[in-house]
């Protein structure tokens, strides 16, 4: 069986006219594209005083006795740290790593010929580097939005993120290396554990929000920490749900390169030679999810000049009074 550890697969005419005519253009666009969503993103950020970065919270047991607890906050009792979140400054991450990765790619790897060389024998090791750091950047501005605030769930979301990366990388290695069933089937299945393990928190704790909200809405109305603009904008579930879809196509690319690679079983040599055609999807498909949840960042951090004051709206637990999270 030949594995690209032994053996160098050479690049074919083919193969080598197609990253030339539209792979490599197709990178120089979509730098370009999250360049300009970049320079309005911090352009906007100069434009406004809007706040843009929230506290952290954690679980304490201090105010667990239920007759201290206030309707108008949810069943936990968490206190604010000291540590902040900068979301902007998250999106301004993912986006010049998005742009250096895309910049790389468009000129084969600044003249090395490492894209084509890894491209054409199947795998892209950097694209999953970069994954790691864009998707992980994202989910945190993610979770961030549906109001999930726990240090240790935010760390443990990063966690499962990069883990999928690497999950991701290790069924491509797999394919092009021609290697048996298990070594495909296992990482695709802990890929979809650890996605699963990623956005469950967000979920979760979205929908937990909206229920609270709905049960509490008119009795908190009276406390005197209330506040209107701590209402969720409703337009955060469309953004979730559509961004849960959008980050499932991913696995679904790769359970699709795994189904493919059964089919054309014992020939590796033409699963690398398709493998264009994958990376062509996940080209667009990060360039799609990227420059929506910038667009989506952007309306949740400047929709008003309060910024993301709206967060402030899961009451802290703080003696006998209704209050809320700082942000």
């Amino acid at each position: 069986m030949e594995r690209l550890g032994e053996t160098v697969v050479p690049i074919t005419v083919d193969k080598s006219r197609a990253l030339k005519k539209w792979l490599k253009p197709a990178h120089a666009c979509v730098a370009a594209l999250h360049g300009l969503v970049l320079i309005g993103l911090v352009s906007l950020r100069a434009s406004t005083r809007s706040k843009v970065s929230v506290h952290l919270l954690e679980e304490t047991f201090q105010h667990m006795d239920p007759s201290r607890k206030c309707e108008c906050q949810p069943s936990a009792s968490l206190e604010t740290l000291g540590t902040k979140v900068n979301v902007f400054a998250l999106c301004v991450v993912f986006s010049s790593a998005v742009i250096f990765a895309h910049a790389f790619y468009a000129t084969d790897g600044f003249g090395s010929n490492l894209y084509t060389h890894f491209v054409a024998n199947g795998k892209n090791p950097f694209r999953w580097c970069e994954f790691s750091i864009t998707a992980t950047s994202m989910m945190l501005v993610m979770a961030i939005l549906s109001g999930v605030r726990q240090r240790v769930q935010l760390v443990v979301m990063c966690l499962a993120s990069v883990g999928t990366m690497v999950q991701g990388y290790s069924i491509e290695a797999a394919i092009a290396g021609g290697l048996g069933a298990l070594d495909r089937i296992f990482p695709l299945v802990a890929g979809w554990a650890l996605f699963a393990a990623t956005w469950y928190p967000i979920l979760y704790s979205w929908y937990e929000r909206l229920d609270h909200v709905a049960q509490f809405d008119n009795k908190c109305k009276s406390v005197d920490a209330y506040d209107e603009k701590t209402q969720p904008p409703r337009w955060i579930e469309t953004l979730v749900l559509s961004m849960f879809v959008l980050f499932a196509y991913f696995g679904l690319v790769s359970l699709g390169h795994v189904i493919h690679s059964f089919r054309l079983e014992g020939d590796p040599a033409t699963m690398r030679d398709r493998f264009i055609f994958y990376e062509f999807f996940y080209m667009a498909l990060s360039l799609v999810v990227k420059t929506m949840l910038n667009i989506w960042a952007m309306a949740a951090i400047f929709a008003d000049e309060d910024g993301l004051v709206w967060l402030r709206g899961r009451a802290a637990a703080d003696g006998n009074q209704c209050v809320s999270y700082r942000i």
